[in-house]
């Protein structure tokens, strides 16, 4: 939605000014590019929580149908 990337974007132009007042001698293009680098990382990062966190339920779902149909 319109809403979605409006916050989306917002939140890419946080993180590029966060970037570039640390490194305030960077190119738009650096930051970028180092911006897309933190989020691809974040993303990967919550994907392998995600996945984690299904595989821990998953083995409680077969703990609890192996209880109950014991």
């Amino acid at each position: 939605t319109e809403s979605h990337v409006m916050n989306s974007a917002k939140q890419v132009d946080i993180l590029m000014a966060d970037i570039f007042n640390k490194i305030p001698s960077a190119s738009t293009q650096k930051v970028a590019v180092l911006a897309a680098l933190c989020i691809a990382s974040d993303l990967l990062h919550a994907q392998t929580q995600r996945q984690e966190s299904d595989s821990k339920i998953e083995t409680c779902i077969q703990k609890i149908e192996h209880a109950l149909f014991e």
